[in-house]
């Protein structure tokens, strides 16, 4: 381990606040996989029972990116000719050794006898065409499988235009930034002690790039069917909706005693 000797060279950086840099040079590491790399039911696989293996990353459109805080409140942030570049790319991989021989006793033993089987998940994106607000919406897709574990239904902005984070981006007041528990309280009391009134429609506590928000607003009654099958006998209006995805995600893993609040 190194070590400095100048404290500033620790102090964290707003990268929304206008008077700091943007996002140039900032370090981002991939540490959650979907499919056969985050799911697999042998969490260390033998790669010597393995073929080749490709990890195919695609990158997404410049849309994923998220603009800096602008000098004057209330502005949007202007992007032009926005896009994003990579570089220093690395991939690490943990290696477990054994000189020990039982293991490969015990798998050479499992082989010859009920064979080995390695479990994972599979995930299938199915994204429909832009659809107007206001309109009754039919999506079909067909999917085969032997088990059909969890089904997830998003719905992303039509034009997902680069935009201020959420929550740190809200551009409501000029050269500050808001910290989560400051956007949900019901104001921001400034440096100068003044309250910010705009403040309380700053984010709506999803500190994230527009592109990524699923927004169901105006939402009116949703049905899902599997197999010509009903989920429910009926379509569910919006607050059955969100009941019934909190159940579905075990209630977020949190006591049913702090879902009070909406």
């Amino acid at each position: 381990m190194t070590a400095v000797d100048d404290i500033t060279a620790g102090a964290p950086i707003f990268e929304t606040l206008s008077a700091s840099p943007s996002d140039t040079n900032s370090r981002f590491m991939v540490n959650n996989w979907l499919g056969w790399l985050s799911t697999c039911s042998c969490p260390c696989p033998d790669t010597n029972d393995l073929n080749l293996v490709e990890i195919e990353i695609t990158f997404d459109s410049e849309k994923i990116l998220w603009g800096s805080h602008t000098a004057t409140a209330g502005s949007a942030p202007v992007s032009t000719g926005a896009g994003y570049t990579l570089s220093d790319i690395l991939f690490t991989i943990s290696k477990i050794g054994f000189t020990d021989p039982l293991y490969y006793n015990l798998k050479a033993s499992k082989l010859l006898s009920s064979g080995l089987s390695l479990g994972y998940q599979t995930y299938v994106t199915s994204k429909q065409a832009v659809f107007t607000k206001g309109t009754s919406v039919n999506v079909l897709t067909t999917v085969n499988s032997t088990s059909l574990d969890q089904l997830i239904c998003v719905l992303q902005p039509g034009v997902p235009n680069i935009s201020a984070l959420q929550l740190f981006g809200s551009n409501n007041l000029a050269n500050a930034i808001q910290t989560y528990n400051q956007v949900a309280a019901s104001g921001y009391v400034g440096q100068s002690g003044a309250t910010d009134a705009n403040a309380v429609t700053a984010g709506d506590l999803f500190n994230q790039s527009y592109y990524f928000k699923s927004d169901t607003t105006g939402l009116l009654a949703s049905s899902i069917e599997i197999n010509n099958t009903p989920l429910m006998p009926q379509p569910l209006d919006d607050a059955q909706v969100y009941n019934e995805t909190l159940i579905a995600r075990g209630f977020n893993r949190k006591s049913l005693s702090c879902l009070g609040k909406s």
